[in-house]
């Protein structure tokens, strides 16, 4: 996958369940982050997790 200035976070919006953002807001708060850093933590690790062996972040 290339990447261009069109696929950084700054310029991706995810739409998440209420429920789900206030257990985000919760881990956020545990590891003393940021709401944005914590999703961009899980967001990272899930696709580290998920990728195929031939793809690259």
């Amino acid at each position: 996958m290339m990447n261009t200035s069109q696929d950084t976070a700054k310029d991706t919006t995810v739409r998440v369940p209420r429920d789900l953002l206030e257990q985000v807001r919760l881990v956020a708060r545990a590891h003393e982050r940021s709401l944005a850093a914590e999703v961009r933590v899980a967001l990272t690790e899930y696709v580290r997790r998920n990728s195929t062996a031939g793809e690259t972040l």
